[in-house]
């Protein structure tokens, strides 16, 4: 807790904190307030909603290749503001499109909003690998998992609160005024020079030129087994997050509770998000006492057995139950994987390893829709996914055992001859 109070001293890291916490806010509150807006607007076309989440989620397999090479050549702290600013200017724009209906002009914007918001979240964990100590990366891990937590637990209740009080247009200009408050916590960082501008910077930015960078980029993540072995972690844990968003509707509505699914998938809900929060602060606690790297394995374990026991759920309590300490163990993951990976990565490369992370998760939670979408329920049953995802994140735990240990052994090879040149 001492550590955690310590962080926010750090006046640029509690204001980059605040920033994204704010525009989070305001990005959530919307999401639900348009998803309510469509399911009442067009009752006829329940597929109109689906659609505002693929507006949110397909983004990042568009920008990716741009925005980690321009958080790593260009001012972090104007690519944040100029981010904000812009989805600004954009949420004007949504409230003509929402008043006139048209829902051309809504989903385009909903798409430009999150596209451009992808460029601000490299440029955001660049800035904050080069404002805080190697040791204090797992205390922030921690933090955005938290940050996340709160979300998952309030953040459907704050968008249907105000939709219901302000309409859509409200929703709207709460969602404008959060870009616009997170800019003005950027604005107010005083970064030294080397936070914010790693590399050298780019004196002509063209096509080339970020394609090249974006190559060495791809090449600097491959030629390192840690980053490799993590970019399994992320593929493994975006089917996960896709099985875990639809498979428990799934196995309450066809299986444990047909008649009330409904009213047992919000209580789900809140027992998920209280387990992500309260799992947080474990996390928090472990990584000041676990090494990072045993932590993430002891993580992956752990939710693959939780995971796998909803295979056997025969009634909602018991559900429920594993359901908790699925979502308990989960930040756990997070914490160690967010803490360790800016301790791996050079600072002249974190925007572009972060940007090519981003994707990889979403890619394969909608590989995992598809599969889904292809195969139940008339391949496989509405219990099987829980003990193959279940599988596939004990799967990860033992690879990493073996990768961490190799990579740890070349490395103490490594500094043995270096110790025997020097001498």
């Amino acid at each position: 807790m001492i550590a955690l109070l310590k962080i926010f001293k750090n006046g640029n890291y509690c204001r980059i904190f605040f920033a994204s916490f704010s525009s989070q806010l305001g990005t959530v509150t919307s999401t639900t307030a348009f998803t309510f807006f469509l399911l009442d607007q067009y009752a006829a076309k329940p597929n109109n909603a689906s659609l505002v989440q693929l507006m949110y989620t397909l983004p990042s397999l568009f920008v990716f290749l741009i925005a980690g090479v321009l958080a790593d050549h260009l001012n972090r702290q104007k690519i944040m503001i100029i981010s904000d600013l812009a989805n600004a200017c954009f949420c004007f724009l949504l409230i003509a499109a929402a008043n006139s209906k048209s829902m051309v002009f809504i989903f385009l914007l909903l798409f430009t909003i999150t596209a451009t918001s992808k460029f601000f979240t490299p440029a955001q964990l660049s800035t904050i690998q080069g404002i805080l100590k190697k040791e204090e990366y797992p205390i922030a891990g921690g933090l955005n998992q938290m940050v996340a937590s709160i979300f998952i637990l309030f953040g459907a209740s704050l968008g249907a609160f105000f939709y219901w009080n302000f309409g859509i247009v409200g929703a709207i200009i709460i969602n404008l005024c959060s870009f616009l408050l997170s800019s003005l916590f950027i604005y107010r960082c005083k970064f030294q020079k080397t936070a914010i501008l790693t590399s050298e910077k780019a004196e002509h930015l063209n096509i080339t030129f970020v394609f090249s960078e974006f190559m060495r980029g791809l090449r600097y993540m491959f030629q390192r087994r840690l980053l490799r072995a993590f970019m399994v972690g992320t593929a493994i844990l975006g089917l996960v997050n896709g099985g875990l968003s639809l498979m428990p509707v799934y196995l309450l509505k066809f299986k444990l509770a047909p008649e009330s699914y409904q009213q047992y998938t919000a209580l789900s809900g809140m027992v998920f998000g209280i387990g992500i929060l309260s799992g947080s602060f474990v996390a928090s606690l472990l990584a000041e006492k676990i090494k990072l790297d045993r932590l993430m394995i002891l993580g992956y374990s752990l939710a693959g057995i939780f995971l796998s026991a909803e295979y056997f759920s025969q009634n909602v309590p018991y559900f429920i139950a594993f359901y908790f300490l699925t979502a308990l163990t989960i930040p756990i993951v997070n914490v160690a994987f967010f803490g360790w990976l800016p301790q791996l990565v050079d600072p002249t490369f974190m925007g572009r390893v972060q940007a090519l992370l981003d994707p990889i998760g979403n890619l394969f939670q909608s590989l995992l829709f598809g599969l889904l979408a292809l195969t139940f329920p008339q391949y496989v049953s509405v219990e099987l996914p829980f003990l193959l995802l279940g599988g596939c994140l004990i799967s990860v735990a033992l690879f990493y055992l073996i990768i961490f240990q190799r990579a740890f052994k070349a490395e103490s090879v490594t500094l043995s001859d270096k110790e025997r040149n020097n001498s």
